[in-house]
């Protein structure tokens, strides 16, 4: 025999569900294509990706410097 549903049983999506979806709702809408506005001023923006490879090669190029430093003085 079946459990008798309670009286505080909702229908529709629970808490978990939606705090879930929430930030993914979020990040979509934020990511998504803005006006043209940017490109009119300094072009197209590069994406993180390619940012985030920049920003790896500009810091390897650092580090390289730093352990050149070190060799010499030694």
């Amino acid at each position: 025999m079946p459990f008798p549903l309670s009286p505080g049983t909702r229908s529709g999506p629970r808490r978990r569900s939606l705090l879930a979806v929430a930030p993914a709702a979020l990040l979509a809408a934020g990511c998504s294509a803005g006006s043209d506005d940017s490109a009119a001023v300094g072009g197209p923006r590069p994406s993180a990706a390619d940012r985030t490879r920049a920003r790896a090669a500009r810091d390897s190029r650092e580090l390289a410097g730093r352990y050149d430093a070190v060799i010499a003085a030694h």
